[in-house]
């Protein structure tokens, strides 16, 4: 598949999220303003015919001020495409995501509890990978690239060191076309891949 369409968009996209919280970089009194972390989620399509499953991602975030951030995120899906006990291929995910932050830090003793709100907005990647059985048919599916809306809101929990947890709840709305092609003929149907996200992981302020 060919992605510079898709990645100048998402890339034009980025930019309009994160230039203007430039503007407010000097603002209010902040600590430590970056953080980096690693989350594993589970993931609950809307469609009841794809399988719950795993996420594995990364985040960084940049706090423009004392109560908003910025930030990125990415990470992998993967599902098995099956009818029955036939295999016809994998399904992989990559999304790529620009967030917008809201939050409420607040001290109890040595820890800091930081409850938020996030938007974010980017593109799924999307890859088919074909199993035997739909490569000897001279059968291969093509899967769009979508765009994604995420609304989410969660907690955050850091110890004075800087190292913490946190623990989110999210909804990505993002729907795809696949098209499957061989033996003279092509057929393209519409995807639901909405799905529920809940997420924990760990952040470290930097």
């Amino acid at each position: 598949m060919k992605y510079s369409k898709e990645i100048s968009c998402l890339f034009a996209l980025m930019y309009l999220i994160l230039y203007p919280g430039s503007l407010f970089a000097n603002e209010g009194e902040i600590g430590k303003k970056y953080a980096i972390g690693a989350a594993v989620a589970g993931a609950f399509p809307e469609d009841s015919d794809i399988d719950n499953n795993l996420y594995w991602g990364g985040i960084a975030t940049y706090d423009i001020v004392k109560y908003a951030a910025i930030g990125v995120e990415s990470g992998f899906m993967r599902w098995e495409d099956k009818v029955g006990n036939n295999k016809h291929g994998n399904i992989h995910a990559w999304p790529l995501l620009g967030d917008m932050i809201v939050k409420y830090p607040v001290d109890i003793g040595d820890f800091e509890l930081a409850p938020y709100g996030v938007l974010g907005l980017g593109m799924i990647f999307w890859d088919y990978h074909e199993s035997e059985i739909l490569r000897v048919n001279n059968i291969s599916v093509d899967m769009d690239n979508a765009f994604a809306i995420k609304f989410g809101c969660g907690m955050d929990i850091f110890t004075s060191s800087g190292v913490g947890l946190f623990i989110e709840g999210s909804y990505i709305w993002s729907d795809t076309k696949a098209e499957s092609t061989g033996r003279g003929s092509a057929l393209e149907v519409s995807v639901n891949t909405d799905m529920w996200m809940l997420s924990t992981g760990v952040k470290i302020k930097m």
